[in-house]
Parts: C-alpha cells; structure tokens; sequence
C-alpha cells in the first residue's frame, strides 16, 4: 500500500496537469481565434478607413475645384458687370452726343431761316456753295455718324443682353455650385463622423488587442510552467516506475520464496502425519503392553519389560528455526519463514546466523499464517543480512 501510494498521487497530479494544460490549451485556441477575428476586423476597417480617406480627398478635391470655378465665375461676373457698366457709360455718352448733335442742327436751320434778304442776294454765290456744303457733305457725314451711333448702340444692346443672359447662367452655375458646395460639405461631415468613429473602434480594438496579447504571454508563461511541473512529474513516474519495477522484483521473489516454504510446509506435514501415525502405532502397542501387563500380572506371570518409547521433537525445533526470506533495507526489517501455524507472535526475538556465526538480532512486529515480518535491531560487526540467512528463536 505504501509503494502504490507514490503512483496513486502522481497519477492523480498528472491527470490534474492533463487537465489544466487541456483548459489552457482550448483558452488559447479561443484567443488565437479571436485574435484572428480582430485582425480580419481590423484590416477591414483599415479598408473602409483608407476608403473613406480616399473619398474625402477626393471630395476636397470637388470642393477646392468647385470653389475655384465659383471664384472664376464670380471674377467672370465681375468683369462682364464692369463691361456692361462701360457700355452704359459709352451709351450716355453717344446720347449726349446725338442730343447735341440734334441741337446743333436745329440751330442751324434756326439760323438760315433767320438770314435777310439782302444778303441772301449780295453773296448768292457764297450761301450756294454753303447750301451744297450744308446739304451735300455736311449731311452726308450727320447721316453716317448716325448711321454709326445707330449701329454701335444696338451693337451695345446686344452686348447688354449677351450680357445679362451670361449673368444669368452665371447665376445660376452659382446656385448650382452653393448646392454642389454644401452638398460636399455635409458629404465632409458626414465622413468626417464615419473617420473618427472608426478611429475610435481602432483604437478599443488595439487596446483589446494588447490585453489579449498579454493575456496570452501570461497563459503561454503558464503552459512552460505546467510543462517544466510535467518534465518533474514525468522524471517522477520513471522513478516511481523503477521503483515500482524493483518491488515487483522483489515480490516476485518473495512469492517464489513463499511457493518453496508452501513446498517446506507441505513436507513438515506430511512428516507431522507420518509422526503422528507412528505416535498412533505407539500408543497401540502401548495400550496392548498395558493390556498384556496386566493379564500376567492376574496371571502371576513374571514381569515384562518393554524398551522406552523415545519421541525425537523434531518438529518443534524445526519451527522455531526459519530462513531470511526478503530484506527491506529502506524500511530496516526482514522477512521470516515462520508464520502463526509454528506459533509465532509479535515481541519475539531472533538470532540471525549465518553458518555458526551470530550476525544480528531481529524482533517479530507481524505474522501471517506462514510468514512473519521482523525489525532488525541490531546487526553486529561489518555483516549484513542477507536472503538465505538462519533465525533461531532466543
């Protein structure tokens, strides 16, 4: 019992190492998923991050595009606005001119109404050629200037309209790109929400990252730990294994031996029966002796002798001698071919002899019905005892 209990508790501890490595293992398979699945997420989301950055510059891009266009517009509108402006100015004035003008011709026909007579025919020839210059070149050039103020004002009428229709689709370009402009704005916002959020979600995971990846160097630190304990249970179990291996050796031994003492019993009694039949033939001879002895001593015959009846106890001596079956010499006791059958009981003690010599003294602390079990007390000189050795009882 006390050889099995060393195996009894290593098993049991190695069964307990198998199950804890087995809970550490499946925790760490768990982990390594999960990390698995946190980096699949992630690179996901790195995805989508770079995605949405991508969009976003791109949307700055509209936006800078967009506001560039608008300041175009805007500088196009400006300029078309100052045109018109010209134009008006330059219209004013080619009216003022044209009143004038108009002025000026009715004071001049004012004027030759006005003329007398008599000059009218002292310089005839004079007012003749005034006329023809009056009415030939003089009006011929009036007519054509007007025919060019005509031309240049409707000129600038539909420049002033080309104009307005060019504000108008300005305008409107204008509207349409404040939409666009605010539109985009809110697309900025938008993934601009979409980005922190993500950056936010990043981060957790990184921190939930690090924890797992220290969870994980404490659990791996733990399995090398659980794995040096299993190296010194397994070194244990060898050992233990050995040790199990030489009592197995040496209960073999001891049942070999325990097989010849059977053997050495079954002898002693068969010469105990055969001792007790010749004890049996004894006592009949006896009682006809005593019988014959005493019809001749009613007979007055003479006496009879009869030769002693000597009885060897041969057997008793041979119990109270037995061999050193086995030696424990961790435990410092011995083994006896003596058991309960031959009388045997604790607080006897025995010399050990080897040949004619007294080698040690050993006391019974156990019997069995063919075997005791007996501390060495003392071991005299350099001997040891050995399997083989004789006890006699003191």
């Amino acid at each position: 019992m006390k050889a099995k209990l060393p195996l009894i508790v290593l098993l049991i501890l190695l069964i307990g190492s198998g199950f804890i490595i087995f809970t550490f293992y499946s925790k760490n398979q768990t982990l390594e998923n999960l990390v698995a699945r946190l980096d699949v997420a992630k690179k996901r989301l790195t995805s989508e991050n770079e995605s949405l950055s991508e969009k976003y510059r791109s949307t700055e891009k509209k936006m800078r595009s967009a506001q560039e266009r608008l300041h175009s517009i805007q500088g196009e509108l400006s300029r078309v606005e100052r045109e018109k402006e010209d134009l008006q100015s330059r219209y004013g004035l080619i009216s003022q001119e044209k009143e004038k003008l108009t002025a000026r011709i009715k004071k001049l026909k004012k004027a030759f109404a006005l003329l007398p007579m008599t000059a009218e025919g002292r310089s005839k020839d004079a007012l003749a050629r005034k006329e023809k210059m009056i009415s030939g070149d003089y009006w011929a050039d009036v007519v054509r200037a007007k025919a060019e103020l005509q031309a240049t004002l409707e000129n600038l009428r539909r420049e002033i309209l080309d104009t307005k229709s060019t504000v108008t689709e300005l305008q409107k370009d204008n509207k349409e790109l404040s939409i666009t402009i605010d539109q985009l704005k809110k697309e900025k916002e938008r993934l601009d929400m979409a980005i922190s959020f993500k950056e936010r979600s990043f981060s957790i995971m990184s921190k939930d990252m690090v924890k797992e990846r220290e969870a994980r160097m404490n659990i791996a630190r733990e399995l090398n730990q659980l794995r040096k304990d299993n190296i010194g249970l397994k070194r244990e179990l060898i050992l233990g294994n050995k040790e199990k291996m030489k009592l197995q050796k040496n209960l073999k031994t001891v049942f070999i031996k325990k097989e010849e003492l059977e053997k050495k019993v079954s002898e002693v009694d068969t010469i105990m029966r055969e001792k007790r039949t010749l004890f049996a033939d004894l006592e009949d001879k006896l009682i006809r002796a005593v019988k014959g002895a005493d019809e001749i001593a009613s007979g007055g015959s003479a006496s009879v002798e009869l030769p002693p009846i000597v009885v060897k106890s041969e057997g008793s001596v041979r119990y109270r001698v037995g061999e050193i079956l086995a030696v424990n010499k961790n435990d410092n006791f011995v083994i006896i071919g003596l058991g309960e059958d031959a009388g045997m009981r604790p607080g006897m003690r025995f010399k050990v002899m080897r040949g004619s010599e007294m080698i040690g003294i050993v006391e019974i602390i156990e019997t069995r019905r063919e075997i005791s079990a007996a501390d060495i007390k003392e071991v005299y000189s350099s001997y040891l005892i050995q399997e083989g050795d004789k006890a006699i009882l003191k």
